[in-house]
């Protein structure tokens, strides 16, 4: 079966971070919940405002809230 993992990424008050570190964060805090399979980054630049759990819904089986800090 076909995985997938939303990352929103929390940057309200940081510069958005380039995507390798996205990745490589990601990657860290997923295999440490047992998740080794592979992670790749796409980013999605929207308001926040317009986001829904139905959009959640419609690209991923899983979301994951990833809090950045600067």
């Amino acid at each position: 079966a076909v995985h997938s993992v939303l990352v929103i990424l929390d940057t309200d008050h940081i510069s958005i971070p380039k995507p390798n570190e996205v990745e490589h964060k990601v990657r860290f805090l997923l295999s440490e919940n047992g998740y080794h399979g592979s992670v790749s980054t796409r980013a999605f630049y929207s308001d926040k405002n317009h986001f829904s759990d139905e959009l959640a819904n419609e690209y991923c089986t899983s979301l994951l809230i990833y809090h950045a800090r600067g």
